[in-house]
């Protein structure tokens, strides 16, 4: 650890809770090389991350949104006919189709950050 430049001070507690003292010298050794292995490549792991970029935002797709609103507009459609028709069973089926779709659509909405200013919402 000292080639690695690791102050063993700030790990001194946490290696006194691995000895053993029943258990003999080369296990109590093996299990602190073990950890000061793991304690290596913790520090190793966090230089390498603190060196990667931050993902750029991606940016709102509205075609979703879109492609909802021509399905409801089939949909509504299809409704429409189906109450015409006085067919209950595909009233409903299409009624629970756009509630679906709505529900789809209000999901997307609320990550938009567009949406989101124009509601006032942070």
């Amino acid at each position: 650890m000292r080639k690695e430049k690791i102050d063993l001070s700030a790990y001194r507690k946490r290696f006194d809770d691995l000895i053993a003292w029943n258990m003999p010298f080369e296990d109590n050794r093996m299990v602190v090389m073990d950890e000061a292995r793991s304690i290596i490549l913790e520090k190793k792991l966090s230089k390498y991350i603190k060196r990667l970029p931050a993902k750029p935002p991606v940016a709102f797709s509205w075609k979703p949104i879109y492609w909802g609103l021509g399905s409801l507009r089939v949909d509504i459609g299809v409704f429409k006919d189906a109450v015409m028709r006085e067919d209950a069973l595909q009233a409903w089926s299409t009624a629970s189709k756009i509630l679906d779709t709505l529900e789809k659509m209000k999901k997307l909405l609320e990550t938009s950050r567009e949406v989101k200013d124009y509601l006032g919402y942070k």
